[in-house]
């Protein structure tokens, strides 16, 4: 026979109240649909030769447009390029542009400070490597790889 105390905490999730349709607070970081067409958009322009990923000087051009602050750009760089690639992934960019646009719209939110696992998975990431990595080449006297920055920012 089961005591009082033995009950309550054997039968917990019947005294808990469902919070169901509540959102946690990563959802923020999942991409919505029409985010997704709108951020797709401004890749397919800066991707004029459809190679599927931007150089870091066509991503520094995109994110002078947003006219985000150079910290909050600078951060969103580090977190979204976590290996200093010399290129972005459409994927890196999906969660870069989402980044951004999400301080930009709520300047209170705090940025992660690793890719949220529903931002990886709604930017088309597996892990903290992109779907299809872009190559490896030697730009501006570095090679990819080598932590490049915002320095024309």
């Amino acid at each position: 026979m089961q005591t009082n105390e033995e009950y309550i905490i054997t039968n917990v999730e019947v005294a808990l109240p469902k919070f169901e349709g509540i959102q946690g607070a990563e959802d923020i970081w999942r991409i919505t649909a029409e985010d997704m067409q709108n951020y797709e958009k401004v890749f397919k322009h800066f991707d004029k030769e459809n190679q599927g990923y931007l150089t870091d000087s066509d991503m520094q051009s995109v994110m002078k447009m947003t006219k985000s602050d150079k910290d909050v750009c600078a951060s969103v760089w580090e977190i979204s390029n976590p290996d200093g690639e010399e290129y972005f992934s459409k994927p890196m960019f999906l969660i870069a542009m989402h980044l951004l646009y999400k301080k930009k719209k709520d300047d209170s939110v705090q940025l992660p400070s690793e890719i949220p696992q529903s931002l990886l998975e709604s930017s088309g990431m597996k892990g903290k490597k992109p779907v299809e990595a872009a190559p490896t080449v030697f730009v501006g006297g570095k090679l990819s790889g080598q932590n490049s920055t915002l320095e024309m920012l």
